[in-house]
């Protein structure tokens, strides 16, 4: 029974524990959105690395299995909490997840929110063409979302070059044809 005791004091693992995510949770805030929604390899080490960074900091060398039980409860218990709350407050919300960013409106790229975003303009015409949008100004808002995924608002107004080519002629037939018909009668 011996395995099943606290060989550190709980409230020392608890705030710990707790320190060591939330701050970890603060660094993870400022990574750019572009790289939240895909792990390259380097993203993995990375991670890795945090992860045994952040276990030094928290376990004691004295830790048994009860003492690790506790961290993991803590940290996702912290993680629960920390959504439940986002949901509630709108403050909170903002704080923990950044909003999306505006990237091209009413068909003009945002620059400065490209270099914000640490994206190329080559990278936002990629995303784009992946959502089949052929030329930038197709689109009235383009965002790039906290999953690091670029969302489209595609303009209401196609182009007047393509509608003047499709029902302008067609409108002319119908009149000359229903003209024609009353002058037979």
């Amino acid at each position: 029974m011996e395995l099943l005791k606290f060989q550190v004091p709980i409230w020392v693992s608890i705030s710990r524990t707790a320190l060591a995510y939330l701050v970890v949770c603060a660094f993870m805030r400022l990574v750019p959105k572009r790289h939240a929604g895909r792990i390259s390899p380097q993203d993995v080490v990375g991670a890795v690395i945090v992860g045994g960074l952040t276990v030094g900091a928290i376990v004691d060398r004295n830790a048994g299995p009860s003492d690790y039980l506790l961290m993991i409860c803590v940290i996702l218990g912290l993680n629960y909490l920390m959504d439940l709350l986002g949901g509630r407050f709108p403050w909170l919300h903002r704080l923990l997840k950044e909003p999306a960013t505006r990237l091209v409106r009413g068909g003009v790229i945002d620059h400065e929110a490209l270099r914000q975003e640490m994206l190329t303009e080559e990278e936002l015409r990629g995303q784009l063409r992946k959502l089949g949008v052929g030329d930038v100004e197709q689109v009235r808002e383009a965002y790039l979302e906290t999953s690091g995924d670029v969302s489209v608002v595609p303009n209401d107004n196609p182009p007047a070059a393509d509608e003047s080519k499709s029902s302008t002629p067609k409108a002319k037939r119908t009149r000359r044809g229903q003209n024609r018909r009353k002058s037979r009668r």
